[in-house]
């Protein structure tokens, strides 16, 4: 398992909480520069892709901006992946709570990396190329969990998983 992260407060936490897990590693890397990422995880033998994994982009894209081309970003890593591997990803959306949506983008449009909220097509779009599994790609409050989910939370976010054939 390969953690990445530009952060270098939220680097050093995670390499602080991963020393003593075997198998596990956290490298600095920004998404934008996704190539450089796949590389040095190869280098350092933290990846193999010629066998199947699982790439997780959890709360994440809605922080590449359009001009940084997120769809193309998430095209490197489905052309990287071998069959058998899967995408799990979530994205903030602005479909059931626009007002919401936007006071968020004002707030952050201040900081060093803006939000960008998506239409459910712009989401589902991450999955080009994919096989959506169960539950599809749906408002994370719909997913399915183990535990009912609490009444106050609000369909803000989707998430899905999709898997190269």
């Amino acid at each position: 398992m390969v953690y990445v992260d530009n952060d270098p407060v939220a680097l050093t936490h995670a390499r602080a909480l991963l020393a003593t897990s075997d198998g596990v590693a956290a490298i600095a890397g920004d998404l934008r520069e996704l190539g450089k990422i796949l590389a040095d995880a190869r280098s350092a033998g933290l990846i193999d892709l010629s066998q199947p994994m699982v790439v997780l982009l959890v709360a994440v894209l809605h922080f590449i901006t359009d001009e940084e081309d997120p769809w193309g970003i998430v095209a490197v890593f489905r052309d990287a992946m071998p069959a058998g591997s899967y995408l799990i990803l979530s994205h903030a959306t602005h479909d059931v709570l626009p007002e919401e949506s936007a006071r968020a983008r004002t707030i952050y449009r201040s900081a060093s990396s803006p939000l960008a909220t998506r239409s459910r097509d712009d989401i589902a779009a991450f999955f080009t190329g994919l096989e959506l599994v169960e539950p599809g790609l749906v408002f994370t409050t719909q997913w399915p969990y183990q535990e009912p989910v609490p009444t106050h939370n609000h369909p803000g976010m989707y998430a899905g998983a999709g898997r190269k054939a």
